[in-house]
């Protein structure tokens, strides 16, 4: 499978710009059912059947998780479609408009794979980077069943944060459940991050991570 049947682009678009908007602990929004049907296959079967050696995966910076590199991406023709069509300056103008930045210059993305495995685990942060001025995070899971519900992107109060992950900071998780989107503008109250993945087993938690952003 190497090219899609049709564009998503404009369903994608459609389907950002209408979605409610949570406001607890912070605002935040999920879109279930993100990809359409045919994107979405296209995706788990890239994923089940992409056989890049762990040596050509970096760490990221946290421990337990790998992600194809930018130069990786460009050798496969079906992460190279998918980093295009989310890189796309209409879908990039919308995520800013949905969030109310007004803004008509150019938007950066990066654009991530990633494929978390046992012992991952992401401490509370907030995505706000001395490199950008606007950021929007964006984050589609892509696991082939719920068998990892629980270990989606946990949700912290900003008051007060403190380091310890158990403490009254803790608000809610969300389920990591196939072809679901969560995203968010970062601001320095978005405190999210991901309790350790514990068990035995072969699957991974697989997403596709984006940050758009305005360079500082």
């Amino acid at each position: 499978m190497s090219e899609l049947k049709h564009d998503p682009i404009n369903t994608l678009t459609v389907k950002y710009i209408n979605a409610p908007v949570t406001t607890e602990p912070w605002n935040h929004i999920v879109i279930d059912n993100f990809l359409p049907e045919d994107f979405w296959k296209f995706i788990l079967h890239k994923f089940a059947t992409d056989t890049t050696p762990p040596d050509n995966f970096d760490d990221f910076h946290y421990p337990y998780g790998q992600v194809t590199s930018p130069e990786e991406i460009m050798t496969h023709e079906e992460w190279f479609i998918t980093s295009r069509l989310f890189k796309n300056d209409t879908f990039k103008k919308t995520l800013f408009k949905r969030w109310g930045i007004e803004y008509d210059g150019k938007i950066e993305c990066k654009f991530g794979i990633h494929r978390d495995q046992k012992g991952f685990f992401q401490d509370p942060h907030t995505d706000v980077k001395e490199y950008a001025k606007e950021i929007i995070t964006m984050q589609v899971y892509c696991p082939p069943d719920e068998s990892l519900k629980h270990l989606g992107t946990s949700l912290f109060n900003s008051v007060e944060y403190r380091p310890e992950l158990n403490g009254t900071e803790y608000h809610s998780t969300l389920d990591f459940i196939p072809n679901r989107c969560i995203s968010f503008k970062c601001e320095p109250n978005t405190w999210h991050g991901v309790f350790p993945f514990k068990e035995d087993t072969n699957n991974k938690r697989n997403s596709l991570r984006l940050l758009y952003y305005v360079p500082v």
